[in-house]
């Protein structure tokens, strides 16, 4: 999940970046789709990024109804989705890809 929001929603993810992850997952036919950390979910990395004025978004796997092995030290490898992580990394690679080629400054900083 692309999240448009973070750190209980009061911070918005670059909508720019946020829509060039969406499009990188979709060329690589990857399911992917919009959505933010809910209220009281917390906050990903990206949301100080943000606040620190850089351009970010958070990328998620995450059940929201949190296990409760979650943030302790119960929370092992194991517990990864192997073709989550896959499907993130494949992704990734595609935005870097598309960021190499230009594609990204075409953008703009986004809102």
């Amino acid at each position: 999940m692309v999240n448009q929001r973070d750190l209980n929603g009061t911070v918005r993810s670059d909508a720019a970046l946020s829509a060039a992850f969406l499009q990188a997952a979709e060329d690589m036919d990857l399911p992917c789709r919009k959505g933010w950390v809910p209220p009281f979910g917390g906050a990903t990395d990206s949301a100080a990024f943000t606040q620190g004025g850089f351009r970010s978004v958070g990328i998620t796997g995450l059940n929201h109804r949190l296990e409760d092995y979650y943030h302790t030290r119960r929370d092992t490898y194991d517990n990864l989705d192997p073709e989550g992580l896959e499907n993130c990394y494949k992704a990734t690679v595609r935005l870097l890809e598309l960021a190499e080629q230009g594609a990204l400054d075409a953008v703009g900083t986004g809102d």
